[in-house]
């Protein structure tokens, strides 16, 4: 027995009816509002026209809701894709440029540590001579630095009577000669660097003899290696000032490093 699908009643063969395109359920014609002359019309006309049952036409609009929902949960999410994408690529963009100039910050800092390294390298055999008195400007240059040769090699001989200054011994005054400056200090390009060192173990001789007393020898230090030992000398100035005592600089490995007087022998600075 056939049963029309919106209201339930028994359907009988002389009734009009027609299937629900969504369920294929029987419907009486009067049921949906058509005749059997309004649906021929219709759907002569055009065949996308369904009939549909209450129940079909209500899970419809249930589906066209969801469907609805999920256009908008789409369109949402959609939106948040494209701005985490834009946020993404603003991120990689930025990280790109800051690794670049990492990259060229690390290129120009391996460079400056290769140059410090050249510079200190060529500087190893040379012996710095400090407070020796300059020649007044009357004689020639050339007079002045016969008078600094004997000056340099009365102060070496004391230090290490052993010791000979040979005639291509490369001997000159740092900076350009100024009248009624502070003495320029004297840089003395020896054979090798055990040669400086073993001038500046040696030099604390100087401080006994009155002549050379206010003579000072020193390693010849690149513009870096003052800044560092500066920066040194004002941290031990400042913890002597605070109370600590027994402070003294030293050099370790050629790094300047405050250390307990007592803990070591004299510097070799």
């Amino acid at each position: 027995m056939n049963i029309c699908c919106n209201c339930g009643a028994n359907v009988k063969s002389s009734v009009f009816t027609i299937n629900c395109d969504g369920c294929q359920g029987i419907l009486h014609g009067s049921c949906v509002g058509l005749s059997e002359s309004d649906v021929k019309l219709t759907r002569a006309k055009s065949k996308s026209i369904k009939v549909v049952c209450n129940t079909c036409n209500s899970n419809m609009t249930q589906f066209r809701d969801i469907k609805a929902v999920i256009t908008s949960m789409k369109d949402e999410f959609t939106a948040s894709l494209r701005k985490l994408k834009e946020d993404f690529e603003n991120q990689l963009s930025t990280l790109k440029s800051s690794l670049t100039q990492q990259t060229v910050s690390n290129s120009d800092q391996f460079e400056e540590i290769v140059q410090e390294v050249i510079e200190r390298q060529k500087r190893k055999p040379n012996l710095i001579v400090f407070g020796v008195p300059e020649q007044s400007s009357a004689i020639n240059g050339s007079e002045r630095s016969e008078l600094d040769k004997a000056a340099v090699n009365d102060i070496l001989t004391t230090v290490r009577p052993e010791f000979s200054i040979s005639s291509n011994m490369k001997i000159q005054r740092l900076g350009r000669f100024q009248t009624n400056s502070r003495h320029r200090p004297i840089k003395i390009v020896l054979d090798d660097e055990s040669e400086v060192h073993k001038f500046i173990k040696n030099a604390k001789v100087l401080k006994t003899n009155t002549a050379f007393s206010n003579i000072s020898l020193s390693f010849d230090k690149t513009a870096k290696q003052i800044q560092l030992y500066n920066e040194v000398k004002t941290q031990l100035n400042a913890r002597i000032n605070s109370g600590e005592v027994n402070l003294r600089i030293r050099y370790l490995h050629g790094v300047p490093k405050i250390v307990k007087s007592e803990s070591f022998s004299p510097s070799l600075n």
